[in-house]
């Protein structure tokens, strides 16, 4: 087993030496027992979906094969052969960086990795709301808790609601202890304030760049806002740390907390073919992406710094310099906790 994982840990190893071009090569497992088939069907999607996938030859696949084969040669009964592909199959997964980000999941674990996506209450399949809003003086306070297809409506609901009280000057997005969700809001969320197809961020896959684009035109009512602050914190993740990011790139808003968390990862599930279970189909979660930050580094690893550091002593002392509104300087001292 040690001799094959280092075999199929190729492509994590390579993660840490740079970023590779990728040119799959496809050769099921044919004639083989389907447990080898399994196996290999995940050798092959993780090469081509996984963000740090090689560059396979021929060899090194048949090579991989022979191994899989004498591994599961060792297995004693068809109990055995299965669970024997099944933890090839985990331990590959487990090791690929980021670690603990890529695995195998049954199809009713995925379904719960989708319900947590879409932010759906488990009992009653419903989708719970993410946005509360407040006014505070002339400043308009959205807590968004999570990234959901529901969201940018309930921002633009909070604006509607907003939009009967005179004089508001400001907004915050507490994104604090949001752990993201989609990455199809932050192109339509930035569109509003900066119209449609232009340059939103990066995505970073298999040695390359891709660009983003904004999807959403202008939005009038977020006119009256001249001035726009993100709360952030240690668990602010994903999505939330790169939308934060791309309103600092624009000078649309500054930001004040601490460092988010710095999980810089897109992930998507693969299904697998390939039955081993009658009962049980199988999916590959894999990070496909790694999210890049305005300066070009990943916000893997490193986060998104605010422009005020609230766990600094006389943090308060530095909101003037970045925020002129004043009711938006006395909101954030009263919503810090």
């Amino acid at each position: 087993m040690k001799k094959l994982l280092v075999i199929l840990l190729v492509a994590a190893a390579l993660a840490g030496a740079g970023f590779y071009s990728y040119k799959i090569y496809v050769e099921r497992a044919s004639g083989e027992d389907v447990y080898a088939s399994f196996v290999m069907e995940a050798y092959d999607k993780i090469q081509e979906n996984y963000w740090a996938g090689n560059v396979a030859s021929s060899t090194e696949r048949i090579n991989t094969l022979a191994q899989v084969k004498e591994e599961l040669g060792r297995a004693t009964s068809t109990a055995t052969k299965k669970e024997t592909a099944l933890n090839i199959v985990i331990a590959t997964l487990s090791n690929l960086e980021p670690k603990g980000r890529n695995g195998l999941l049954s199809d009713k674990q995925e379904k719960e990795f989708r319900d947590v996506v879409n932010n759906k209450n488990p009992e009653t399949g419903e989708v719970e709301p993410t946005v509360e809003s407040r006014i505070a003086g002339k400043t308009l306070y959205l807590g968004v808790k999570q990234i959901a297809p529901t969201t940018l409506q309930e921002i633009g609901n909070a604006l509607t609601k907003a939009s009967t009280t005179p004089g508001m000057d400001s907004i915050i997005f507490d994104f604090r202890g949001n752990i993201g969700g989609s990455l199809d809001f932050l192109p339509a969320f930035l569109g509003l304030f900066i119209g449609p197809d232009q340059y939103a961020f990066d995505l970073f896959s298999h040695g390359e760049k891709k660009v983003i684009r904004t999807t959403m035109p202008k939005y009038p009512d977020f006119e009256r806002y001249k001035e726009i602050a993100f709360f952030s914190d240690n668990a602010t993740q994903s999505t939330a740390e790169l939308t934060i990011d791309a309103f600092k790139k624009y000078r649309l808003a500054k930001s004040v907390g601490v460092t988010t968390k710095g999980w810089g990862t897109i992930e998507n599930t693969y299904p697998l073919a390939t039955e081993i279970d009658p009962e049980t189909k199988y999916l590959l979660l894999l990070v496909n992406n790694l999210t890049v930050r305005a300066d070009n580094e990943p916000i893997e690893g490193n986060g998104v710094v605010p422009d005020v550091d609230t766990s600094k002593v006389g943090w308060q002392s530095e909101l003037p310099k970045v925020f002129k509104s004043a009711s938006l300087i006395n909101a954030l001292k009263v919503f810090v906790k």
